[in-house]
């Protein structure tokens, strides 16, 4: 899972894969998923999220 503030769930999205943090985890058979959420401070709340199973 990542946080993103004022910025695109996406962009958390691509972080996951950029540093690698599904790597220790990804040993067969398990059921991964990357999660990545923004927030808002203009809005003070969730403005997006996305999940990924991989």
């Amino acid at each position: 899972m990542e946080l993103k503030i004022d910025r695109p769930s996406a962009e958390a999205l691509a972080q996951i894969d950029q540093k690698g943090y599904l790597l220790p985890y990804s040993r067969e058979g398990l059921c991964l998923q990357k999660v990545g959420i923004a927030f808002s401070t203009a809005e003070r709340t969730l403005s997006g999220w996305e999940i990924v199973n991989v």
